[in-house]
């Protein structure tokens, strides 16, 4: 591997690694801190690191950094469907304040639903619908087979689509 691979896949894939970890919950720092520290070990094991599967490896990496912190701290990782600023900020444009706030605890109600499933499912979510990435995209993320990540992804949505329900119906029942 030479220096001019990981250079590119710096830019390439850095933006990509370093999102998806806000994404998952984590702070922008400790975001950034993971996505250096992870091309940091790139740099170091370059000799044994084969082309073929080096996004993969790079993604997994920064994901494991990111649970080990997780296990510091002695928190568990949840999503964030999106900047809530910025978010909540454009739809002030366009909705009326009623609107307003059903649409933040629309999102409130998706965000916990989204954590109650398993991190594989979490996962393959937010990078499919909140990151928007191709299943190739993913494929090549998570070193999986293309048609693996339509199957895991079919049976995520089904996952959520059950929560959701059970969440709804509980809710109904309380009242």
């Amino acid at each position: 591997m030479t220096d001019d691979l990981i250079t590119s896949l710096y830019k390439e894939k850095a933006v990509i690694i370093k999102k998806y970890l806000i994404k998952n919950g984590c702070s922008l720092l400790d975001a950034e801190d993971i996505v250096q520290g992870t091309f940091v070990k790139a740099i170091q094991y370059m000799v044994e690191l084969h082309e073929k599967n080096l996004s993969a490896w790079l993604f997994k990496v920064a994901l494991h950094a990111y649970y080990d912190l997780c296990r510091k701290n002695n928190r568990f990782p949840s999503c964030s469907l999106e900047d809530q600023n910025q978010f909540f900020t454009g739809l002030a444009d366009e909705l009326d304040g009623e609107k307003l706030l059903l649409s933040k605890e629309k999102a409130e109600e998706i965000t916990q639903v989204v954590n109650m499933l398993n991190p594989n499912q979490r996962n393959l979510l937010l990078l499919k619908y909140e990151m928007e990435l191709s299943y190739k995209e993913i494929a090549e993320l998570t070193d999986m087979d293309e048609k693996t990540i339509k199957t895991y992804l079919y049976r995520a949505r089904l996952a959520f689509k059950k929560k959701w329900e059970e969440t709804n119906n509980e809710k109904i029942k309380d009242r």
